[in-house]
């Protein structure tokens, strides 16, 4: 599920998100606009994301890009 499902489906906006992850709006902005990707982010920033969410690191960038759960299975 990539970020922007997850805020639809917890019925988030990006500025909830930001003030209660503790990260700039403007970063979330980005990521849900797809204007920066994920990993061109501050790693704390996308921690932050991931831990407000309750998921990992890991899943928030594999729901963004797919083709890094291929890489990590052969």
């Amino acid at each position: 599920m990539t970020l922007q499902e997850r805020m639809k489906e917890k019925n988030v906006s990006c500025y909830q998100v930001a003030k209660e992850a503790g990260v700039p709006y403007t970063v979330v902005n980005s990521m849900v606009r797809k204007v920066t990707s994920l990993e061109n982010c501050a790693a704390g920033n996308v921690y932050r994301i991931a831990k407000y969410f309750g998921i990992t690191v890991e899943m928030l960038l594999e729901a963004e890009h797919p083709e890094l759960n291929n890489a990590n299975n052969g």
